[in-house]
């Protein structure tokens, strides 16, 4: 009965101690994220791709009623250091410097801007 009793608080222990913490530095920010906004009479919502080759995708859209229209596509290398989290994004000539405040594998949030992922 003692054996028993071992193996199955063994059990309950490995199952209860999966790890669900993001905050370990196998998260990546590669992917889709997505961040809803409300700028004074102006809504809607700005998507990023990562790609795993470097490259990327930004996409501002905006809702005009009911429905929402793609405003802006642009295309970017991106490199990304984990250890200072900055992300440069490389617009053709033009580079941009991105503080990344937080990275989860749901969560990301780049200048107090908060992006899900999709």
């Amino acid at each position: 009965m003692m054996t028993i009793l071992v193996m199955v608080l063994t059990c309950i222990g490995f199952t209860s101690c999966g790890s669900d913490d993001d905050d370990n530095n196998s998260v990546s920010i590669v992917g889709t994220w997505e961040c809803e906004w409300n700028d004074n009479d102006e809504s809607g919502y700005t998507v990023l791709i990562f790609n795993s080759n470097g490259t990327g995708i930004l996409r501002d859209y905006y809702y005009e009623g009911k429905k929402e229209r793609l405003d802006e596509e642009e295309y970017f290398d991106w490199i990304f250091d984990e250890d200072t989290m900055k992300l440069k994004l490389l617009f053709g000539d033009e580079v941009e410097t991105w503080r990344v405040e937080m990275l989860t594998s749901r969560k990301l949030v780049i200048d107090g801007d908060v992006f899900t992922r999709k």
